[in-house]
């Protein structure tokens, strides 16, 4: 059975960010921000290893969209929870 919050590298919760619509808006030291809206997402870029679950929980929060959902942005990330991904449909009708 997979993990509730795998983990993800920092180039893995962009990629689900950028496909939810998230823009890159700026960095600081080891951190980039993402920006929809009123929504942003600090993203530590110098977490090598990858995000444990006190930081996966944090980013999908800021994100506003439910666990299933971020995680179902992109095939290799849902596949780490055992759903289908979204369509691109789906992901632009979100919101």
């Amino acid at each position: 059975m997979p993990k509730k919050y795998p983990t993800l590298k920092p180039n893995e919760a962009i990629q689900c960010l950028r496909a939810l619509g998230f823009v890159y808006t700026k960095s600081q030291g080891d951190h980039d921000y993402y920006e929809k809206g009123d929504k942003i997402v600090q993203v530590d870029m110098g977490e090598k290893v990858g995000f444990a679950t006190p930081g996966m929980q944090i980013i999908i929060n800021n994100s506003g969209y439910p666990r299933e959902v971020f995680y179902g942005a992109t095939k290799k990330t849902a596949k780490k929870i055992g759903i289908h991904p979204l369509s691109k449909e789906k992901l632009k009708n979100l919101d």
